[in-house]
């Protein structure tokens, strides 16, 4: 029994447009052939689905539009909070590196500046002290003030000092990325105060010798006042005195410093400091005798060698006075450059 639809059509045009060279009649079995075919499987029934009604839907939840950001645990608020700290460190920590940067490449400049200040101060003072270096150098080549020479020089020695130690000290290394320029041109100036620290300190040594000799000189035949007529016992304190300069003059003559200059001075010294022991004899006994004629020529004699060595003295001091002064001045100029 073939099936057809409320309408009565058998569905024959579908086969048609699938296979139209085949008719309804091939494809259908005649009803002897109906044994032939295989008996129907059951077919499952159609799933039935139950239409919900409209009114039946739920309404969606009104709280979903009142939605508000739910309150984090301890735990998570802690880890949001400490990102703060954090923040605050890294920034700190750049501003540290941009400040030590920015530091870093001022160095040089700055050390150049504080080496410059050493430099001026101690080439101030060297130059003051070398203009009272030059007065003690006139007052010992006149041998008027002695005493004041002295003080003048050794503080001119210790500029001298000063200005040579702060001149070793090397100049500071520059660092990455900043200008060198300052420290070069520092160097410069280290290298010239050496080299007039070291004049000066050659001046210093020098002049202090010059000072010594002419001091110590000063203090050989320290003679007191020889009289022409004595009575025996002041003729016999007479003779202690003069025992007395003798044994000065040597120990004075022995620490006399050996300056090449006054090589001459000094063998004229050692020879009248030899001959002064005999000459005293012969004074005393004269003294002692009433032999004015014999005191008086002794007294002639002793003046007349005293001048003579004194005047094997006069033509070196004023060459190494002249010297020293002529240094003092070349140093003068050299310190001028560096101011």
């Amino acid at each position: 029994m073939q099936g057809t639809d409320e309408d009565g059509d058998t569905g024959e045009w579908f086969l048609d447009l699938v296979n139209p060279h085949d008719s309804v009649a091939t494809l259908t079995p005649a009803p002897d052939d109906l044994s032939s075919l295989a008996p129907l499987q059951p077919v499952a029934p159609p799933l039935e689905t139950v239409p919900t009604p409209i009114g039946d839907v739920a309404a969606p939840d009104s709280s979903a539009f009142d939605w508000l950001p739910a309150e984090l645990s301890r735990t998570f608020q802690s880890t949001r909070n400490f990102r703060w700290p954090t923040v605050i460190s890294s920034v700190v920590l750049a501003a540290a590196v941009v400040f030590g940067v920015w530091w870093s490449t001022g160095q040089p400049e700055r050390a150049a500046a504080e080496r410059l200040d050493a430099y001026n101060l101690v080439v101030a003072e060297l130059s003051s002290a070398r203009t009272d270096f030059d007065e003690a150098v006139v007052l010992i080549t006149t041998q008027q003030d002695l005493n004041a020479a002295g003080p003048s020089i050794l503080s001119f020695s210790t500029a001298s000092e000063q200005a040579a130690s702060v001149a070793s000290d090397p100049i500071p290394r520059s660092v990455p990325l900043a200008d060198a320029a300052p420290l070069v041109e520092l160097e410069q100036k280290r290298q010239l105060l050496a080299v007039a620290s070291g004049r000066a300190s050659g001046l210093a040594v020098e002049a202090t010798r010059f000072h010594a000799y002419i001091a110590g000189v000063s203090q050989i035949f320290r003679i007191p006042e020889l009289p022409k007529s004595a009575t025996a016992a002041a003729a016999n304190e007479l003779s202690i005195d003069l025992a007395a300069v003798l044994s000065d003059s040597l120990g004075q003559l022995t620490d006399l410093p050996d300056i090449p200059a006054f090589a001459n001075h000094r063998a004229e010294l050692e020879l009248l400091i030899g001959r002064f022991g005999d000459w005293q004899i012969d004074y005393l006994e004269g003294l002692r005798i009433g032999d004015l004629d014999r005191v008086e020529a002794l007294l002639t004699e002793l003046e007349a060698e005293l001048l003579a060595v004194s005047a094997t003295l006069d033509e070196p001091l004023r060459e190494v006075a002249t010297d020293l002064l002529d240094r003092s001045h070349r140093l003068s100029v050299e310190l001028s450059e560096l101011q």
